[in-house]
């Protein structure tokens, strides 16, 4: 990878007073070390620094949550959305220079304070997580240098770079309290593009938007064929959803397209993956081949012919 590696990086994050660093998987997020939640109470030493380096010295960087740091997640694929949580965030707990971005337009603040341990999703169904540790343990973990296994690009620190940072003086500290009144206030917007979207996986229930999927019949209901549903959808989605419910918005054309339309999975694949696709300018191809197989799955069986038994009236 590049020169920001533990064995190079580490020691001078030491010096700007980062403590419960550990070496993170080469292209990942996860933890070199097994045990790395021993790192995570504080008590970290120089000679546990120098072990580390001396077993993971070309891995990426990570920073436990449990020595008072405590990082929001920005998990929103709206641009705007992400740019409003900041700025709410800002005006309540003041500005960071720490801001570290991994696939953009998601992003992560960091601030100190160690107010209760672990992480924990914020209410009401914002995409939005804090990491955050104290006394009580169970602790997180967040990357500070490396390569995204996502975008295959390094970590990128649109303001100032934690090696050019005081930890202690020149990051703020917050309060729970603070923290609190931010997240009432972002889920007082009421923006549907910082809402958490449970992604399809194994056995994952996913809530379909009833009102986007009343908009999805209607953008489509000047078409007289199938095939003309199929290019009105695409256009809908591409012109008309934000990136921010692109994701939701191609699902119930999806369910519409295949359910009500009876449209072949394969004459879709190619209109609606480009302009799913179009989002940011950023592929996501193998999540849309997901939500064709989920949708598909839920065709509802087609109508069986109705035989008379012999000898039946």
């Amino acid at each position: 990878m590049s020169g920001e590696s533990f064995g190079a990086v580490a020691p001078a994050l030491w010096d700007r007073g980062w403590r419960g660093l550990i070496p993170i998987k080469i292209g990942d997020k996860a933890p070199a070390p097994r045990a790395w939640e021993r790192f995570a109470d504080g008590r970290q030493t120089r000679q546990d620094l120098d072990e580390l380096t001396r077993f993971w010295p070309w891995h990426g960087i990570g920073a436990t949550t449990g020595t008072g740091l405590t990082v929001i997640d920005l998990d929103c694929d709206d641009l705007r959305g992400c740019q409003r949580a900041l700025d709410v965030f800002e005006r309540h707990l003041d500005v960071s220079p720490l801001v570290v971005v991994g696939q953009a337009p998601r992003g992560k603040i960091f601030y100190r304070g160690a107010f209760a341990a672990g992480k924990w999703k914020a209410p009401r169904g914002l995409a939005i997580e804090i990491y955050h540790g104290g006394t009580g343990g169970g602790a997180g973990q967040t990357v500070l240098f490396g390569t995204h296994p996502k975008t295959h690009r390094p970590y990128f620190w649109p303001r100032k770079s934690p090696l050019e940072t005081d930890l202690t003086g020149e990051v703020p500290e917050i309060t729970e309290a603070a923290l609190v009144m931010a997240l009432d206030e972002i889920a007082g917007l009421g923006d549907p593009s910082l809402r958490a979207v449970k992604r399809l996986g194994a056995g994952a229930g996913v809530p379909i938007d009833q009102t986007l999927m009343a908009e999805a019949r209607s953008a489509m209901k000047p078409a007289k064929t199938t095939a003309e549903a199929i290019e009105l959808a695409a256009g809908w989605v591409e012109e008309t959803l934000g990136a921010g419910s692109r994701h939701d918005g191609t699902l119930c054309v999806l369910l519409v397209l295949i359910r009500e339309y009876r449209a072949d999975p394969e004459a879709i694949r190619g209109p609606l993956g480009e302009a799913f696709a179009g989002a940011a300018g950023i592929s996501r191809e193998s999540e849309f081949h997901r939500m064709m197989a989920w949708a598909a799955d839920r065709q509802p069986p087609a109508p069986q012919m109705q035989f008379k038994r012999a000898g039946a009236d």
